[in-house]
This record gives structure tokens, sequence and C-alpha cells, in this order.
């Protein structure tokens, strides 16, 4: 990252502060003392620039020398606020990309860089999110982008299966450091330590001991060149839990001897930084790491820039992509009360159509869809959905297991497990996409629709889709012997039956399964499904908006933070009101009830039979189902379809009064009252209601937004 001078105004900070607390949180009097007490305790100066216009303003920037360490130690929250806006963190990055768009090269190529410095020997930390199979599929990319630029690299995986003993293994990876840190050959025999761990007590605390080793040398030594670089991967879930906890250094690994024999990571980033080469979080959703005051660090890291190729960016897809469709399917209401499971069932049964005719490919192929479910969390739910998968005509894989050696997927057919796979193969870790694939060639499951079935391994980083970008000939070795795959013949997931997703990342996570830069794969469809209920849809289509504003304002503000740009981008993306997903030739709106009386005798050719009361508090009521109420006009409009296929209300389709629904845009205010009138496409045809439109203004609804 480049420094450059930051300038601001008293108004400028006074801005900020007034945008993080309210307006009655401090006065301009008070701030303006608050600034000169910075300016005589030297933490900021106080200068002139002049404008083009021929003016001199005043301006404050931060002092020579002052780090952002400095700033954290401020106790003054608005004297701390005024200084993290100030200062450059020119030492820590936050890469926020959407998911499946290539965050682990970009990790990967970052450590290379660290590998070239000829200055530094930097040894590089990874912290994987504590699952196995996630973390063995990082480790492989980094192994790949190491190799492909032929730079020698010594990874060692904390979580590996050595039958050495803890100690045994820590002094294996410092005699490595200690090799690497005095090896200046120009084919060196060391390559650059990378030290990847899970996010797990046992691990943190080896890493905790490797980086304090590493401090130590750095104090006694000053011209030691060793320096450390740490990057959390899905850092707004590794990072909250290990930063604060402290685990025991090793006496032989402590900083001094009279120092505490236990400490926290946090005093590796932010107290005593003095071997800290570089800090990074990586993450496709920011959890709490911005918004909480507690995390300064990451609200005032820089956004990692980040070039995407146009190839990248023409194939990426996901949920807000215009070739994505968001079937919104109700998953609590008053008709529908589901779990994960029913929900799918529901789905897979009522558009059985959509699911079970197959796709003609741009190839001419003939392709039968691949569903993602977000299933209910238990080993023995996710077997009876698979069971019952099979019973309507799909193949099922169930992929589960706490990780390592156990996350395993099995293939059902016909109603049982066929074979079970897993996700380590002749004691080599596997991709989950890799092994995904192989079982569907090996296994020839081409002749229907196919169901991958899961809970906490359809989830953060795991990738789905086997898209192969070379037309290499790649031989796969597997379980049921060689599969050979040619001209980028791969597997896409063209539908993901999501359902309803309580927290916010967890969302965005799990929806992000289906993305990926797949756009260019031959078996690409053209379009990918979401089935979703409509609260989950808004938060994952939000969140990934947010995502991509803040990258795009970043690359033109590349002196704000993190967490500046961050809530830039919020503001750029409001929530957007999902309405309804009813079809416009399904209903019409009317603003009264002598235009829509007047509207329906055009549709039907007869009167409206039902005069109307209002009741005690003012209002219309009608009834959805059973339920005689008060109700919103877009809970109508939702229930328009439901009324239609019961005929009305009656059954039969003669019980005309069903057929107009009185409601409000606002329950609480009467004059907001609208009449919806149901209205069948297979009885009224596009004429008619063309016609009956051209003599009678209708309030018109869209699907999402404010109207």
């Amino acid at each position: 990252m480049t420094n450059t001078r930051i300038f601001r105004t008293f108004t400028d900070l006074y801005e900020v502060v007034v945008e993080e607390h309210g307006e009655d949180y401090i006065d301009e009097n008070h701030f303006q003392i608050k600034l000169d007490e910075l300016v005589d305790d030297e933490m900021i100066v106080l200068g002139s620039l002049n404008e083009s216009d021929g003016n001199v303003i005043d301006v404050y920037e931060i002092n020579t020398g002052i780090k952002p360490s400095d700033c954290v130690k401020e106790l003054d929250p608005v004297k701390r606020l005024i200084l993290l806006e100030m200062v450059q963190n020119s030492s820590t990055f936050f890469l926020y990309q959407p998911t499946q768009l290539g965050k682990s090269d970009i990790m990967s190529n970052e450590l290379v860089d660290w590998s070239k410095d000829k200055t530094n020997k930097v040894v590089a930390f990874m912290m994987f999110a504590n699952d196995k199979p996630l973390s063995d599929q990082s480790v492989s990319g980094i192994k790949k982008v190491f190799m492909k630029q032929n730079i020698k690299v010594e990874v060692f995986l904390l979580s590996s299966d050595t039958k050495m003993n803890k100690d045994s293994f820590i002094k294996s990876i410092v005699d490595h450091i200690h090799g690497y840190a005095t090896d200046d050959d120009e084919d060196p025999e060391y390559g650059m330590p990378v030290i990847c761990g899970l996010d797990n007590p046992k691990q943190r605390e080896k890493i905790l001991n490797l980086i304090s080793y590493i401090v130590k040398k750095v104090s006694s030594k000053k011209s030691s060149p060793l320096r450390y670089g740490i990057i959390w991967d899905e850092a707004d879930k590794t990072y909250p839990g290990a930063r604060d906890v402290k685990y025991t250094i090793d006496a032989k690994y402590r900083i001094d001897d009279n120092d505490d024999d236990k400490v926290s990571f946090k005093k590796f980033v932010l107290e005593n930084t003095v071997g800290l080469y570089r800090l990074g979080f990586a993450s496709s959703t920011e959890g709490d790491l911005i918004m909480d005051e507690n995390y300064e660090e990451c609200a005032n890291a820089y956004v990692y820039p980040v070039v995407i190729t146009e190839e990248i960016k023409a194939n990426y897809r996901a949920l807000n992509h215009p070739e994505s469709v968001s079937h919104i399917v109700p998953y609590k209401d008053k008709q529908h009360k589901h779990n994960l499971n029913t929900y799918a069932m529901e789905i897979l049964e009522e558009y059985k159509e959509h699911f079970q005719t197959p796709i003609i490919l741009p190839s001419g192929e003939s392709y039968y869809r691949k569903v993602i479910v977000n299933s209910k969390p238990q080993t023995k739910d996710m077997n009876e959905l698979a069971i019952w998968c099979n019973k309507k005509n799909y193949y099922a894989l169930v992929i589960n297991g706490a990780g390592g050696g156990r996350a395993s997927i099995k293939l059902y057919k016909d109603g049982k497990i066929v074979h079970t796979y897993k996700l380590k193969y002749n004691n080599v870790a596997k991709s989950l996409n890799d092994r995904i694939y192989y079982i569907y060639k090996a296994q020839k499951l081409y002749d229907k629709p196919l169901v991958i079935i899961g809970s906490r391994k359809v989830d953060r980083g795991l990738s789905f889709h086997y898209c192969p970008r070379e037309d290499d000939e790649v031989i796969i070795d597997g379980d049921d012997g060689e599969v050979i795959t040619r001209n980028r013949d791969g597997i896409i997931f063209t539908d993901m039956i999501l359902g309803s997703v309580e927290n916010k990342d967890t969302a965005v996570q799990k929806g992000g399964r289906l993305a990926g830069v797949i756009g260019g794969s031959p078996q690409y469809p053209g379009k990918i499904h979401y089935w979703v209920d409509e609260r989950t849809e808004a938060i994952v289509r939000r969140a990934l908006d947010t995502v991509m504003k803040t990258n795009e304002i970043s690359k033109d503000n590349t002196s704000l933070t993190f967490g500046q740009v961050f809530k830039r981008a919020q503001i750029a993306c409001p929530i957007i009101r999902v309405n309804h997903n009813t079809e416009e030739s399904h209903f019409r709106v009317y603003p009264s009830e002598d235009i829509m009386r007047e509207a329906y005798k055009e549709i039907f050719k007869k009167e409206y039979p039902k005069s109307y009361k209002v009741n005690s508090t003012g209002f219309l009521e009608c009834s959805l189902s059973k339920k005689v109420a008060v109700h919103e006009l877009c809970e109508v409009i939702k229930y328009v379809p439901t009324a239609i296929k019961s005929g009305g209300g009656g059954g039969d389709g003669k019980t005309v009064q069903r057929k107009v629904f009185p409601c409000y845009k606002n329950t609480l205010d009467s004059s907001t009252l609208h009449f919806v009138i149901a209205i069948d496409p297979k009885k009224i045809s596009p004429e008619q209601l063309a016609k009956v439109d051209s003599i009678y203004a209708n309030i018109k609804v869209p699907h999402k937004g404010d109207f």
C-alpha cells in the first residue's frame, strides 16, 4: 500500500464523531479542545493548506512516527477516533471478497510476495477455521501457487497426523525457522515457512509459542531479519474467539524471563509489534469486526486491493447476479411451519417439473439439475431426506462429519447407502469439489437429478462446483479406479434450497456455496436458482452488494480505512424491501371500492355482490386461509396464488367473494385502504387484462422496492 499524507479539516473530523456517536455527543467547542490537546501532546500536527481558489485553510495530520498501536492506547474515545481517522495502517489489511471469488489464490499470492522480500525473512502463519477439509483445500492451493512460480516453500500443518509429540514438532519448526533466517544462498536450502493452523486452543498455543520465539529473536538482536506475518482466514469467525485468550508460552520461547508465561494474540498484533511484518484478515463477511469498537485493528485496516480479471468478472455468478433467479418460498407464516428438511421436500415436490426436466446445454448435452440442500444437522435427518429423494427419482449425496478423517460423502441409490467416500483418499486430503466430481463420473450419476445434502459442510469456504478453466486432461484416482476428464468437463450445481437462515453471516456463507466462477463452464446452464425465504434472500443480496460496493469505493479512496469504506458501502446499499413474488398477471390492486367494483364488472362480466362494513376500529377485514382480520397489502398479494388454486376459497371456483381482498398498505392507517382482485390467468387472458388496464388505473406493486 502506498503511503499518502492524510489531511483533515475541523469539519471533516467533527462529522466523523457525529456520524459515529450522534449530534449530542460533543459540541464543537469541546471538540476543538480535544484537537488542541492532541496537538499539544504531539500526536497530531496543525498546518495549513492552499486551496485552488486561493483560500488558506487549517488542516490536521497525524504526526510522523505515530502508529495504529499508539492510537489504540489512547483512552479518550473522541481522541482515539480522531487519531484512527488519520493514521495509516499500511501493515494491516482486510481482504473482503464475495464468496467463491478466488480468496484463497489471493492470500497465496500475498504469501508469495512476502517470500520475495530481500530485506526481511518472513515466517507466515495462516489461521483457518476449525475445519480440516476446508484448511486442506486452502493448503493445497498455497502449494500450487508457490509451485507455479517456482518458489521454495515449506508448509507445516499443525493439524497433521505426525507421530512426533508437541515439543518435538514445535522444535522441528523452530529449527527450520533458524535455518531459514541464516540461509542467504541464491538457491536456498530452506523455503519460507508457512505454518498453517486450525482455530482451536491447542493449535493457537503452538502458533503463539512460535511467534514468541520470533519476537524473542528480533528483540535480542535488532539486526535480525526475522519477521512474522499472520493471515486470519474466515476472520469474522476465527479472530474474535482467539484474540484475547491467553495461552502458556514455554520458558525457552518466552520473550523475557520475568514475563508472564501466558500471552494472547492481542499482545503480538497490538501491544508488542516489533517483529510484525503484516497482519491480514480475510473473509466474505465482516461479522462484528467492524461495528464492534473492540477491534480497531480490523476497522482501521485498509481494504486489500484486488484486481479481478475481465474473464473472472464475466464468469462469476452469485445470488445478486442477473442470471440468478430467486424463488421466494415462505418458510414460516400462517400456512407454513417448516424445518429445513420439510421445506426442501415441499419444494422438490411442488416444483418437480422444474427439478426433473433436464436442461439442454449450449453444447446440446442433456444435463439434469444438481441441487445443494441446506438441511437439518442431525445425521439421521440427512439420511431420511436422502432416502426420500431416492424415492422421488433423485440420486443423493450426504456430506457430513466433524472434520479430519471423519468427513465423508455418502452415496444413496434405491433408498440405501451404496458407498461412503472419505474426503481423504490414500492418506491424501482431497478437495470437496474434486471428490464430488469423481463420484459423479465414477458412479455415472447422469441420468436423473442429483441432490447433495449437508448442514455444517454447506458452509464456509468449501467449493461444490468442479469447473476446470484449462482444456488439460486430468486423471483423478479414487475408490472406483481412475476417472479421466478433458475439455473442461465438470459439474455445475444449478439450484440451492437454502431455506431460512437466522444469522446474517451464516446465511451469506451458506448461500455462497452455489456461487462461483462458473459462467464459462460447458456445463453452465445459463441460470442458477435459489429457493429461499424472503428475509434470507434480502440479507444475502444486500451483503453481496455491500462487499462489491466496499471494494469499488476503496479503489477511488485508498486513504480510507476498511471501517470508513464499509460504512459508506452500507449507506449505498440499503435493504431493499421484498414485497411479494406473485406474477402481475395474477392480481390487480385498486385504490378505492368504487374503482374496484367497476374493474371487477369489466373483468368478470358481473357485479361484485359483497358489501363491506368497517369493524369497531374503523378498518375493513378479510380472511386469508381461515382467519378474518385486518391484512397488509403485500401479505394479501403473496396469498393470491393460494386463493386462485383453491378456486376462490370454496374449492370449486364458485365462491366469488374470495376473489376480492380489502387490505391496507399500513395496517395502522385506515386511509391506506386498497382492494386486491385475484385473477386466474387460465380464465382471464392478457388481452382482457390490457383492456381493463386501459380503462381503470391500478396500483403497481413491484416485487421489490418502494411503491
